[in-house]
């Protein structure tokens, strides 16, 4: 390990990484500032235009990225009240009381000091784990992985904010829907359709994509107006002193920050809970310690730093769950998962003993990405904050395009950008309806895994299920398994009640969208297991498992929507666990919270406008497709005013032109039309779909 971590930092100091490094952090601090981005829709943008790199040079690109997230989002949390990032949360509730006292630049200090510092303690524990952990994992078989990745769905799917059957169900979803195309466990064609598009299924990145990324934008663009109001442009930092003051003061609270960090890495280290769960712990634990209580919520600098340690203490735990048993430690997680796949990496236990630099490049990135962030909250906060005041009628364009170049450069075939606009909108609908899009994303990445393993595991066996409940790992996920369904029972064992069910029957679900939405889910799983039935005994094994439990889960969500007097959303959030009532965020009397509400009639015109801009692109090509695009979404949709829709479009084009056509070569979709003028538009063939 000694040796492999001393190559990785020989490898970091050259210029190429270096700069890799850099760039990772510089898109992870900006997605981070801004708030509703966030690090999954930093990676997914980032997945496409990493394909054909060096694995090793990508992964110091990822880290870069991950590192940087959360203390950017510490940012808005402090100076607007607004977390750049869920996991910032319980920073506004110090943050921004010490920021409307005048020491914003003190509260960012303290953010700096304790993230960064939080980070270096996980990734320490990380370091000291690797070593003990690594004849454990390869204990591990085919049956202790199915168990393991049974294991991993489940527990997300329970600490997703939401209804746990939607949640269930979107898992055992992205399991089907990965097990579409040519199955290199049988050599057969499953759900095709006779499609050539389909044979190798659904692509990772498209897909990931569209859920993560279009449907975001959808959302953003549906609300309309800035992140932040005009109003808030008071919160300024004045100088770096009082930044050096707050970051010097963090030392002031040893236990606080020994505290945090222990609870950010445990979490960190447990699938699926992620920062948000950290966050919130650390908070209200060193509310609950300290002997300052009262204070806490007005502004006092225990409150940030116990939020902002267990923030980035968190990463160095969740990469271990990731890396040495392939089960996402956080949402950042899942999508660093696809990000492996997708340069041929198997992730889970082997992943220690065959690609420990792979590991090490992971780990060294965070651990610089962390301190460039740092330095970057105490010298360039302010600066970044500003980001928050651009109206999302100039970024969601933006986004759009950089998504369907990124969904057309893996493959270059213009399918899987009407794949990432369709995912788009499916995720958009899901996420409206309560589905946590997260879980159908992990389904997607584990469901062949799980498969695979299950049918190793009857070979190893000789056809014999015993294999499953008679080797001691595999018992040990079992029963966690069970335990996980049983305690938040136990706790809630209220959960079945009955109220006044007219309640019910007067609100009409099966009007409303989560119903039509959790019909068509139910449709489609249909449609796959009457197909499956066609197929094989062994070919049809796991759909037919899966695809049954995910339609009673289905129904179960019907009851819940239908009779929520008798069947109450069974949700494990963060609020049964902590001890106490935190303190309400700070309320600014200049602007009033976001309610979230969304204009259907905007959202149905973006997808007007996603549809039209594929079938541009399909015509007449990328090259003519962005200007046009742009111009009119701004002018028509954005309401801007001519020139600045022109200039705003120009400067896009011209970035994306040298760094796209120039900087990485990629040969752009000319389109379908015959030439009109030659060499320059038109002239593509279509590709089978």
């Amino acid at each position: 390990m000694i040796e492999a971590l001393i190559a990785g930092l020989e490898l970091m100091i050259t210029p190429g990484i270096l700069s890799v490094i850099l760039l990772g952090s510089a898109i992870g601090f900006v997605f981070g500032v801004m708030p509703g981005l966030g690090g999954i829709l930093g990676l997914t943008l980032a997945l496409p235009f990493t394909f054909g790199w060096d694995p090793l040079v990508a992964m110091f690109l990822y880290a870069g990225i991950m590192g940087c997230i959360s203390e950017g989002g510490s940012v808005t949390a402090i100076l607007l009240n607004t977390p750049g990032t869920p996991i910032n949360a319980a920073t506004c509730f110090d943050g921004y009381p010490m920021a409307r006292r005048g020491e914003a630049g003190r509260a960012l200090g303290l953010a700096a000091a304790s993230s960064s510092l939080g980070a270096l303690f996980g990734i320490v524990v990380l370091l000291l784990l690797i070593p003990v952990v690594r004849p454990i994992v390869l204990a591990f078989g085919a049956p202790e992985m199915f168990w393991l990745v049974l294991f991993g769905l489940i527990t997300i799917a329970f600490t997703a904010q939401g209804n746990l059957f939607k949640g269930l169900a979107a898992g055992g979803l992205g399991i089907l829907l990965s097990l579409i195309g040519y199955s290199d466990v049988f050599g057969v064609l499953r759900w095709t359709g006779g499609s050539e598009y389909l044979w190798d299924g659904f692509e990772l990145v498209p897909l990931f994509l569209g859920i993560f990324a279009i449907s975001e934008m959808i959302t953003y663009t549906a609300q309309g107006g800035s992140i932040a109001a005009a109003g808030s442009e008071r919160m300024v930092v004045r100088g770096i002193r009082p930044v050096l003051r707050g970051a010097r003061e963090m030392f002031h609270y040893p236990k606080t920050f020994l505290r945090g960090s222990v609870i950010g890495t445990v979490i960190g280290i447990i699938p699926g809970i992620g920062g948000s769960v950290a966050n919130f712990i650390s908070y209200s634990t060193a509310m609950q310690s300290s002997k300052n209580r009262a204070l806490f919520g007005t502004g006092h600098p225990e409150g940030i730093i116990a939020s902002e340690v267990a923030n980035d203490a968190k990463d160095g735990g969740a990469l271990f769950p990731t890396l040495a048993f392939g089960i996402p430690g956080s949402p950042e997680m899942a999508v660093l998962l696809g990000a492996l796949t997708l340069h041929g990496i198997q992730p889970g236990p082997l992943i220690i003993r065959d690609h420990l630099d792979i590991v090490v490049a992971l780990i060294l990135g965070l651990v610089a990405s962390n301190l460039l962030a740092g330095f970057t909250l105490l010298f360039l906060a302010n600066a970044m904050a500003r980001l928050t005041f651009v109206k999302v009628y100039y970024i969601a364009p933006v986004v759009l395009v950089l998504v369907t170049l990124g969904a057309f450069a893996l493959r270059s075939n213009i399918w899987d950008v009407g794949l990432a606009i369709l995912a788009g909108v499916f995720g958009f609908a899901l996420k409206r309806s309560g589905y946590p899009v997260i879980t159908l994303a992990i389904g997607f990445v584990l469901g062949e895994i799980a498969e695979s393993a299950f049918h190793q595991s009857l070979s190893i066996a000789y056809g014999s299920y015993a294999i499953f409940f008679t080797r001691p790992i595999g018992v040990i996920l079992m029963v966690l398994i069970v335990l996980t369904f049983a305690l938040p029972l136990i706790r809630r064992s209220h959960w079945l009640r009955v109220i006044d069910v007219r309640q019910a029957r007067e609100s009409k679900p099966y009007r409303k969208g989560p119903c039509i939405v959790t019909a068509l889910v139910f449709l489609v799983v249909l449609i796959m297991i009457t197909i499956s039935f066609t197929y094989r005994a062994d070919v049809r094994e796991i759909p037919l498992m899966v695809g049954i439990v995910t339609l009673l889960l289905l129904l179960a969500s019907f009851g819940v929507d239908f009779f929520p007097g008798k069947f109450r959303a069974l949700e494990i959030g963060i609020e049964s666990l902590w001890g106490g009532a935190l303190p309400e965020r700070s309320k600014d009397p200049i602007r009033d919270d976001k309610t979230g509400s969304i204009n259907s009639v905007c959202v149905f015109q973006v997808i007007a406008w996603l549809i039209g801009f594929f079938v541009l692109i399909l015509l007449i090509g990328f090259m003519f497709s962005i200007p046009i695009f742009l111009l009119t979404f701004l002018i028509f949709q954005g309401r801007t005013k001519w020139l600045n829709g022109v200039v705003v479009t120009a400067g896009v084009c011209v970035l994306l032109y040298f760094s796209f056509l120039k900087a990485l070569a990629i040969d752009v979709w000319p389109g379908m039309l015959p030439e009109i003028i030659p060499g320059i538009l038109g002239g593509g063939i279509n590709p089978p779909l």
